[in-house]
């Protein structure tokens, strides 16, 4: 209590020092008493550090509910979903990945992690990108590359030293004839195209040598699960001849031109000439053998949740339970261990370690103000957390559970007489505010130039309440 006391004076004599005694310090200051353990020598660091706000964080979950779908190079596809970390970058999404669908960690690499949007392939994730920065109305696939697989198809001796093939997308489109098409027109063509069902995804080894033949082959041994055996027909159709197929495959030039030029493939014995940084096009001529069943109705592993409303057939295609304040208090006084970003020096063993930490209220201010850390900053990501905190309005808050220090525990309890609100997002939002009269306890909503009575004292707890103001209650002020 002599070294707290020591601490405490000697802030209070600096502000003095400085010709700087306010008001604010004797009324608005509080003191965290910081424990610090070194896990190399168990040596226990305490410090006492004074405060003038106290930021208590959100107890969310510290775990994400990804849900992919696996596109396995043999065509096998399967819905999942991975219990990840929140701080976990694709990189370890893909070991889990490989670890849920029985794969050597050696074989993750091989995945393509994606976000399709519209039958498209929209962006492939990154091994840096963040687990977090997977949005819930993102539809993520997972396409393995079977190297030692493609090899073997493709009659290649495995060389460690090469590069890895470059993944290719094969998107599915629907054929149609285009009723506005005019031949004087440059850009008018004959026959409109919709992507539709799921894309896949391919690579050809950069090697010499390869032939339309092979590609032709691989693509179509791709599809095998993806044509219906039988189909319903339109009225009039009749059924495919049983050595014809019901597309026909191209390529082009993977960019966003809308001209770029289209390359028939064909299963002859010329040497392919379209390399790596191309998009093959599966032009389904007659769409109702496509298996839109194996799209929308894949098989779903236990880990699967409920499935997502999204179709992909062809022709036309704040919240949270609210949170009590108790539970964040609790969570700023649960012990953490520092992370490899945060290591303490312990001046006992002479290094940084990931020491384990825990905060603790010590000496409590007359004027307490409490800050909601609704704002999250990664190296990943930014995000802001709209859950409802729900905290006493017209009753006491009662801090002595969470103040370690005897003296003040009777004197802990508090009244709330005003709250600031943020409305918004990460980009920029707008302030209101709640306060609480002196003249006549009402509670009033300020909102720039404007104010007015609060009709209910039950609206000013919400999603956008940010920072609250709490002062010790006078029936408590003068006890020691």
């Amino acid at each position: 209590v002599v070294s707290t006391q020591s601490t405490w004076e000697a802030v209070v004599s600096t502000q003095s020092t400085w010709g700087n005694d306010s008001v604010i310090v004797d009324t608005c200051s509080g003191q965290f008493k910081n424990r610090t353990t070194c896990p190399n020598c168990n040596y226990v660091h305490i410090k006492f550090d004074p405060f003038f706000y106290l930021s208590v964080p959100l107890p969310m979950s510290k775990t994400k509910d990804v849900p992919y779908t696996w596109v396995g190079f043999d065509g096998r596809i399967m819905a999942y979903g991975a219990k990840c970390k929140k701080s976990a970058d694709i990189k370890q999404f893909r070991k889990d990945v490989a670890k849920q669908n029985e794969l050597d960690p050696a074989e993750a690499p091989r995945f393509v992690v994606a976000d399709v949007w519209k039958s498209k392939v929209h962006r492939k994730l990154k091994i840096g990108d963040s687990v977090n920065s997977i949005k819930s109305n993102d539809d993520i696939y997972v396409y393995h590359i079977d190297l030692p697989g493609l090899n073997e198809f493709y009659g290649v001796e495995p060389d460690p030293d090469a590069k890895a093939p470059l993944p290719i997308q094969i998107v599915m489109q629907k054929i149609e004839k285009n009723p506005h098409y005019k031949p004087s027109y440059t850009y008018s063509k004959p026959y409109t195209s919709e992507a539709f069902g799921v894309p896949l995804m391919t690579a050809i080894p950069p090697v010499g040598g390869i032939t339309n033949k092979q590609v032709y082959n691989q693509i179509t041994q791709l599809l095998r699960p993806w044509v219906h055996a039988e189909p319903e027909l339109p009225a009039g159709a009749e059924p495919l001849a049983a050595d014809e197929l019901p597309y026909e495959i191209k390529y082009k030039e993977a960019g966003y031109s809308y001209n770029a030029k289209e390359f028939d493939l064909l299963p002859d014995d010329d040497a392919y000439e379209g390399g790596q940084k191309v998009k093959f096009l599966v032009n389904w001529t007659r769409p109702e053998y496509y298996n839109i069943e194996l799209a929308e109705e894949c098989p779903r592993d236990a880990s699967a949740p409920a499935k997502k409303k999204t179709s992909y057939s062809y022709g036309g295609g704040g919240g949270g339970t609210p949170i009590e304040l108790s539970a964040c208090l609790d969570e700023f006084s649960v012990e953490e261990e520092l992370d490899e970003e945060n290591k303490f020096y312990c001046n006992k063993c002479k290094t940084h370690v990931c020491a384990s930490r825990k905060m603790d209220l010590w000496k409590m201010p007359d004027l307490l103000c409490v800050h909601l850390k609704r704002f999250n900053y990664t190296k990943y990501w930014r995000d802001k957390i709209s859950t409802t905190i729900n905290f006493p309005v017209d009753t006491a808050l009662d801090l002595s559970k969470w103040i370690v220090n005897p003296a003040e525990q009777g004197r802990a309890r508090y009244r709330l007489y005003a709250v600031s609100n943020h409305m918004g997002g990460m980009g920029g939002g707008h302030y209101t505010a709640y306060a609480r009269s002196k003249e006549n306890a009402e509670w009033y909503e300020l909102n720039d130039s404007s104010a007015s009575k609060v009709r209910n004292v039950d609206e000013i707890v919400g999603s956008s309440s940010y920072v609250l103001f709490y002062e010790r209650d006078p029936a408590v002020k003068g006890q020691s």
